[in-house]
């Protein structure tokens, strides 16, 4: 049988200085997002009605 090593394994501290947040947990991200999905139906709805009026 094969000896087997002695390895150890270094702990390498990660720097968590800043640690990443999801845009949905903050108020700034929650208002980009709500303003996002709202011009997008308001854009649909124009483009629909735009669409039956040059018909």
């Amino acid at each position: 049988m094969a000896k087997k090593a002695n390895t150890k394994v270094k702990n390498t501290k990660v720097d968590e200085t800043k640690p990443y947040v999801s845009p949905t947990e903050t108020w700034w991200g929650k208002a980009i997002i709500w303003i996002l999905v709202i011009g997008m139906v308001f854009g649909i709805v124009i483009g629909l009605i735009d669409a039956l009026v040059n018909l």
